[in-house]
């Protein structure tokens, strides 16, 4: 007697955030802990001076090295964010030349994006009604020749690959994050 196939796919459980940081060191925590507020992670993200183009940075050493560039910093948002109870999401943005990842958040009837770019009209929006399209818009400041996906990237995901801690997974996820970007401008 063949058994019924469903085709029901099952999520693996969410770990918590502290299962995902358990290595990262109490100063690093403490740092998050005081970013009570998607505001405040901002401000946080807007205080880092100068960009590191070099490399792309896990969560972790985006706290430790003070450094990061649009790409990481949107990496660091989504993660900070977690951190207080949000899905961890990003959405990964083009304008002309510029690729960035915006973490994305909803929160009270709006959604709101934030990031490091070194434009700062790029680095902080709260739109209202909770639309993804009018947030792509808003990221774009003029939106000719600005692509991005129909859906935010969720980085639960990923959080096998250790994505919050160790710089090379951070890499190949963002680079999994940009890849939905490719795939939206293919469509156009």
């Amino acid at each position: 007697m063949a058994v019924p196939h469903t085709a029901q796919h099952t999520r693996p459980p969410e770990l918590g955030f502290a299962a995902l940081v358990g290595q990262w060191p109490d100063v690093a925590l403490a740092a998050l802990d005081r970013m009570r507020d998607p505001d405040e992670i901002q401000e946080w993200l807007n205080a880092i001076m100068q960009p590191d183009w070099q490399q792309l940075r896990s969560p972790l050493s985006v706290l430790r090295d003070r450094r990061c560039n649009p790409i990481d910093a949107g990496l660091f948002g989504a993660a900070a964010l977690r951190r207080l109870g949000h899905r961890p999401r990003v959405l990964p943005v083009r304008r002309g030349g510029d690729v960035w990842l915006a973490a994305v958040y909803r929160r009270s009837g709006y959604l709101g994006a934030l990031g490091w770019h070194p434009d700062p009209r790029l680095r902080f929006r709260r739109v209202a009604p909770a639309r993804l399209s009018a947030l792509g818009r808003s990221l774009s400041v003029d939106a000719v020749q600005a692509h991005w996906p129909s859906r935010a990237v969720d980085l639960r995901r990923y959080d096998g690959l250790d994505w919050m801690t160790e710089d090379a997974a951070a890499a190949a996820v963002a680079e999994k994050a940009l890849a939905a970007l490719a795939d939206a401008a293919a469509e156009l």
